[in-house]
């Protein structure tokens, strides 16, 4: 029986600058982050920038299309997994129309109620405003005949007790007669200083 010679095996492969970057687990290098394009922020300019400085032009190139060609066969099989529902999406939408004809009646219904709603509303807040203007009216005229009221009652309260001060004592001897007649006197006098009194309060309100 023949014994089969050993067989020497291949020399290695000489290691590319690819090799030395990258990560034995990965199929892009370390240097090479295709997330970084998803970025809002990303800069090309400054992508090639910041690596021409340790990546050759060449290598980089050479990186870039095959994560374009990666993609584009994400792409195809993007589509072919879902051809049957991208085929069958024109005939899905023949009925749109139809659909849109049958949500403009609720949605005009829907405008209507929410219109007639906010002109509730703006009715509401004009009576309330007009409401809290007439009480804020009314809280001033109030105000303002209390304080009348009172001064009238205090000038009125004034002239009584000048009108006490101002009376003769009455002697003990006087006659009936007298007494009668120093009252009715008392009496005309004190009408007479009244209606004064009160034409000028009137002058002072």
């Amino acid at each position: 029986m023949a014994v089969d010679p050993i067989q020497t095996p291949p020399p290695p492969q000489p290691r590319s600058n690819t090799y030395l970057f990258s990560d034995p687990l990965d199929s892009h290098p370390l240097w090479f982050k295709p997330d970084l394009f998803l970025s809002p922020n990303f800069d090309s300019d400054s992508y090639i920038s910041e690596l021409r400085t340790f990546v050759p032009f060449d290598t980089l190139r050479s990186e870039l299309q095959a994560h374009l060609t990666s993609l584009n066969h994400e792409l195809i099989d993007l589509i072919n997994r879902d051809y049957t529902d991208f085929v069958n999406l024109s005939t899905k939408l023949v009925d749109v129309d139809s659909a849109v004809v049958r949500m403009r009646a609720p949605l005009l219904e829907l405008r209507e109620k929410i219109e007639g709603f906010r002109g509730s509303v703006d009715s509401s807040l004009v009576a309330l405003k007009n409401g809290l203007e007439q009480r804020s009216e009314a809280a001033a005229t109030r105000e303002f005949w209390s304080c009348c009221w009172i001064r009238f009652m205090l000038f009125l309260r004034y002239k009584v007790e000048k009108l006490i001060k101002e009376l003769p004592s009455v002697p003990a001897d006087w006659s009936n007669g007298d007494v009668n007649l120093a009252q009715k006197s008392v009496v005309s006098n004190g009408s007479i200083e009244n209606g004064a009194n009160v034409r000028e309060t009137q002058s002072m309100l």
